[in-house]
């Protein structure tokens, strides 16, 4: 009997040697040797140029020509609205994008081919009408995608039984994504399934670049870091594990950067604090640490060393520091921390991008001034006169409001109504006729974009056709008549006669 179960136990286990021989065999991924091919882009220029109303810029190193069309404040807006347009220059054919009520600090993107790529904004507005725009100019470029690599890796080689470890791995690579994958080494053994995808999804979890896990027997593993670009190649690094039923743990600070704040936006001459947030990660008291400051502008860095309030384990406290930019650009402010017998090295730094912007400079729009009002002072009843203001303004848009002094009067119509009904909005040249005689004081009002105003009066005499009364020629006396009477008969007549004339320029008859 025994026998008979050897030869069956003998011939099993030559049928499973087969099946697993049959089976596709599990390989490790190495680090790939071929090369993705990719486009990236990088900017060749970022500079800044004014040009004037109308005028236009063509943009070196590229087929952009830039020209400002207009400049306009809508209602009460204080900012201004740009209007441009942005033509590319090619030979067979130029096409062009004209963009209207843009405001300061806008973007716009225009691509001159499928391998340049124009940012322009318009950036200040000066008292002189001169805008400044600043561009970005930008080209393709192929690039050869490489492998990523593992720079270190970090965390415990010693544990106990169900105690979380915490492991870094930090790796560079020319694109901007990575994935990471783990295998702890502590999976099941999974007979005759040897390289299945079951098997390698319950054993390898995909996570971010810091990874926990915990042992629940004791043993030595080897833990394995693969990472994965965006292209697929990889690389990959291991390390050893022991895990026992108890070990005494070590007692160190781990201080890290947990957050860097500051207020935006940011102009030239600006002073900036920076708020910085430290955090004890680790299991001890942090009480002796030294900061470094690093702006980005070439002003050199700030350090403290010392020892400043105690951070305990979990806590987080707050710093402050403070610089001043006196240039427009982008600036990378760094900042890092460090204390003794630290736990952790790789969280101590930290970095935010600062962007100094240009000062807004707005216009000084002063008060219209009317310089002079031309048109009639007399009229007659229905006669047509025309009237023309020369008005004085620094802005390009003015309104004209005229009150001819004939409104009627609206009983029970607040004066403000009475006022909208009667003036009316036109050009700077007015005409206007009058139905009754009498005398007229007519108000010119001017109102600019700021809604400042000027007004100017001038006075209209109107009467009725005036003809002059024919005066009977004087009768010429006789010889026998006194000379005295003669001259003073002579002398009435004249009188009545300058009477109508004066009566005739006074415009009453």
């Amino acid at each position: 009997m025994n026998i008979k179960n050897n030869v069956k136990n003998f011939l099993f286990s030559i049928f499973l040697i087969g099946l697993v021989l049959s089976m596709p065999l599990a390989t490790a991924t190495s680090i790939e040797e071929a090369n993705a091919i990719s486009t990236s882009q990088i900017a060749i220029q970022q500079r800044s140029f004014q040009i004037g109303l109308h005028d236009s810029y063509d943009i070196p190193g590229s087929n952009f020509r830039v020209q400002l069309n207009n400049i306009a404040y809508e209602g009460n807006d204080p900012n201004p609205r740009i209007d441009f347009t942005v033509c590319t220059l090619n030979q067979n054919v130029n096409s062009c994008a004209v963009y209207t009520h843009m405001k300061l600090y806008s973007t716009i993107t225009s691509n001159e081919d499928s391998n340049t790529v124009l940012k322009l904004t318009p950036s200040t507005l000066f008292q002189t009408g001169m805008v400044e725009f600043t561009y970005y100019l930008s080209k393709n470029i192929i690039n050869v995608n490489t492998a990523p690599v593992i720079d270190e890796v970090s965390g415990p080689q010693n544990l106990a039984v169900n105690e979380n470890g915490i492991w870094k791995i930090s790796a560079h690579d020319d694109g901007q994504n990575l994935r990471y994958k783990v295998d702890w080494g502590d999976r099941p053994k999974v007979i005759f399934n040897v390289g299945s995808s079951k098997a390698m999804a319950e054993s390898i979890a995909i996570q971010d670049s810091t990874f926990s896990h915990t042992y629940t027997n004791s043993g030595k593993y080897t833990v394995r870091f693969t990472v994965i670009d965006e292209k697929g190649l990889t690389a990959e690094s291991t390390i050893t594990v022991r895990v026992d039923n108890a070990i005494v743990p070590i007692s160190n600070p781990d201080l890290a950067i947990s957050d860097v704040e500051f207020n935006n936006p940011i102009y030239v001459g600006d002073t900036v604090d920076f708020t910085i947030r430290l955090k004890n990660y680790g299991n001890a008291d942090a009480s002796y640490y030294s900061i470094n400051y690093e702006f980005g502008d070439g002003s050199g860095t700030g350090m403290a060393t010392g020892s400043y309030q105690t951070i305990k384990p979990g806590d987080v406290v707050t710093l402050h520091t403070a610089h001043t930019y006196n240039s427009i650009g982008q600036y990378t402010f760094k900042v890092s921390v460090k204390t003794d017998n630290e736990l952790n090295m790789n969280n101590n730094v930290a970095s935010k991008l600062v962007d100094v912007r240009p000062k807004l400079i707005l216009p000084v729009i002063n008060e219209p001034v009317i310089e002079s009002v031309g048109g009639p002072q007399k009229l007659n009843v229905n006669e047509q006169g025309t009237w023309s203001l020369s008005v004085q303004d620094n802005g390009q848009n003015l309104r004209y409001m005229v009150d001819w002094g004939d409104r009627p009067q609206y009983i029970g119509v607040s004066s403000d109504a009475a006022t909208n009904i009667a003036m009316v909005t036109q050009d700077s040249t007015f005409t206007h006729s009058y139905s009754n005689a009498g005398k007229y004081t007519v108000t010119f009002t001017v109102m600019n974009e700021n809604g400042q105003s000027a007004k100017s009066t001038i006075t209209v005499n109107v009467g009725n056709q005036n003809v002059i009364t024919p005066v009977p020629m004087p009768t010429v006396p006789t010889d026998t008549m006194n000379k005295d009477l003669r001259l003073k008969q002579l002398y009435n007549q004249l009188l009545e006669i300058i009477k109508q004339i004066i009566e005739l320029q006074n415009g009453t008859n």
